[in-house]
């Protein structure tokens, strides 16, 4: 069993392997764009579907070929109704905090360790 043992951890005093290695091959070519930023002179309809076509495009191995995809719009976000507009009055059911004893506030203390 400890023959075992020996063959099957690792010896701190074997040296490691010197010989180089090939370095990783490095792509002759950019990769290819995946992505497309268009701007519009107005903002997009809330819940509407465009369609947008694209031609011209060249592929990896530069074919050139159009596509056509939908852009739906979502629906506009419904108001928050739990966050108060800005400049909204204060709640007056509720009771502002107290100041604090002697109009001083202190900072907190840090915890004992």
């Amino acid at each position: 069993p400890a023959a075992d043992l020996r063959r099957n951890t690792i010896d701190p005093n074997r040296r490691r392997d010197t010989l180089p290695t090939d370095p990783a091959p490095k792509p002759n070519r950019a990769p290819p764009v995946t992505e497309l930023v268009v701007k519009l002179r107005a903002p997009l309809q809330p819940a509407t579907t465009y369609r947008v076509s694209l031609t011209g495009l060249r592929n990896l191995v530069n074919r050139t070929g159009e596509t056509t995809r939908l852009l739906i719009v979502p629906k506009a976000a419904p108001p928050d109704s739990v966050r108060k507009p800005a400049g909204a009055a204060r709640d007056s059911t509720t009771k502002p905090p107290a100041p604090p004893a002697g109009g001083v506030r202190t900072p907190p203390q840090r915890p004992p360790r």
